[in-house]
């Protein structure tokens, strides 16, 4: 049914395309209706695909037409929406006020557009966005670093160049731990041998781990696995499973039980096998999840949804899942969206650009005050309480905003004594959008270290003066 769909639109495209062609120079040739074989083109790659034979240029042309003729469907609904309004103002106001747009002057405008839109959207693919985050939880008894990535979408335009970004942040942060979360794999890659030899470079010491997502279900899923296994991951398909202070959860796609592969494990059920004294990470390729699941994990790591891969399109993902793509908290779990890295169509973003993201997990009893200890309780507990009328201001917003912008103080007795982590502002990369955790609350925690620094140094001065004397 979703064939029958998207060649049917995509069809449908091809005739706007054309009809719009014909009245801008007024062509009449039958020849123009050519064009309609490229509906059929990507039906062409995935054959050729599945033969083995690997062409990147013809590969790219298919895939960049397709993203062509999708961006010069949408702006030029625009126009035609334009010239309706036109003529619903004609019929009421008996006149019209506004200048109509010819045929050919559209055309010219929507196509530069559109070629314009592509070039930067090819750009934005390669502006890779490095977001740290510093997890602290009584669970951690010894530091953890991971490496999470998702939906590099390997195939034949998705290549080694994909691969080499993140061996770049790998060798630069030597994590503990890799994470993937799905669409690994976009294509029938298991003879790319340069492909898996790349990713082994990756060897952390406590492993790599990956579950499937939805494209892994589209090509041959067995090829796939076969590949993620060759290239050093381990495959968690609604798997368990506990490593030093870690707990793993990671689910199966549900394209699994649509394409009547394997019958999933209900999510509650893993859950139930998960020792809830280790800090629990669930991984999950599409950002759904079950109500009654919150506070079971204390990290969901996710993908899929590439942030919209267009810009406006993020606001009807948050319709549908938890979020469209960054960090946010819901009661006591943390959950990050990651856009992606690759793509699964045209090798275009706009507004939405690939992301991989670097957890530090670390244990909340070694955190140590800024100086002046004791000293600084009272105004510690007046922070405190600041800190609690902000969260329940970012809460409210947060049902608004699908965003979380509270902070939790180390001194929450309460939470550090039920093992709950709470989040730590970081130091960034140069490039990274600090979109993920507020400003303001940034600034608070600046503001507590000086103001605590500057009771320690009054203190000090005070105790010296006293000893002089």
């Amino acid at each position: 049914m979703f064939l029958i769909i998207f060649f049917s639109v995509y069809g449908f495209m091809h005739l706007y395309f054309i009809k719009k062609l014909k009245l801008a120079f007024n062509i009449s040739s039958k020849f123009l209706y050519l064009i309609l074989m490229m509906t059929l083109s990507p039906a062409f790659y995935k054959y050729y695909d599945k033969l083995g034979y690997d062409n990147y240029h013809m590969s790219l042309f298919i895939l960049l037409w397709m993203g062509f003729i999708m961006l010069f469907f949408l702006y030029y609904l625009f126009v035609d929406i334009y010239h309706f309004i036109l003529k619903i103002s004609e019929r009421i106001l008996k006149h019209n006020p506004l200048p109509h747009i010819s045929s050919f002057k559209g055309f010219i405008f929507i196509t530069v557009l559109t070629l314009s839109s592509m070039a930067y959207g090819y750009y934005e693919t390669l502006n890779l966005k490095i977001y740290k985050f510093e997890i602290y939880s009584a669970k951690i008894k010894r530091d953890i670093k991971i490496l999470h990535i998702s939906d590099l979408h390997l195939n034949q335009v998705m290549r080694e160049d994909k691969i080499n970004l993140v061996l770049d942040v790998y060798h630069k942060e030597k994590p503990d731990i890799v994470i993937s979360t799905g669409d690994l794999v976009d294509g029938y890659v298991l003879n790319k041998e340069s492909y898996i030899k790349l990713l082994n470079q990756m060897n952390p010491p406590l492993g790599k781990y990956a579950i499937l997502g939805n494209h892994e279900y589209y090509n041959d899923v067995n090829q796939a696995i076969e590949f993620t296994k060759k290239a050093g991951f381990k495959v968690l398909i609604d798997e368990a499973f506990s490593i030093q202070d870690l707990a793993f959860v990671g689910v199966d796609d549900k394209e699994a039980e649509r394409f009547k592969i394997r019958k999933l494990i209900p999510e509650k059920e893993l859950f139930k096998s998960v020792d809830d004294s280790k800090f629990v990470i669930f991984l999950k390729h599409q950002p759904k999840l079950d109500n009654d699941l919150i506070d079971k994990f204390d990290l969901m790591l996710a993908g899929h949804t590439h942030g919209g891969v267009l810009w406006p399109v993020k606001f009807i993902l948050r319709k549908i899942f938890i979020t469209d793509a960054g960090f946010l908290k819901i009661n006591n779990s943390y959950i990050f969206v990651s856009r992606g890295i690759g793509t699964g169509g045209p090798p275009i973003r706009i507004g939405c650009p690939p992301d991989m993201a670097i957890f530090y997990l670390k244990s909340s009893s070694r955190w140590n005050y800024p100086p002046g200890g004791e000293e600084v309780s009272i105004m510690r507990k007046v922070l405190n309480i600041i800190n609690q009328s902000w969260n329940t201001f970012g809460q409210k917003l947060a049902k608004f905003k699908k965003r979380s912008f509270g902070l939790q103080f180390k001194d929450d007795k309460e939470n550090e004594s039920r093992g709950n982590p709470w989040i730590a502002i970081t130091k960034e990369s140069e490039n990274l959008e600090v979109k993920y955790c507020h400003y303001e609350a940034a600034q608070r925690i600046f503001y507590f270290y000086w103001i605590s620094r500057l009771t320690y140094e009054l203190k000090y001065y005070k105790n010296q003066s006293s000893n002089v004397k």
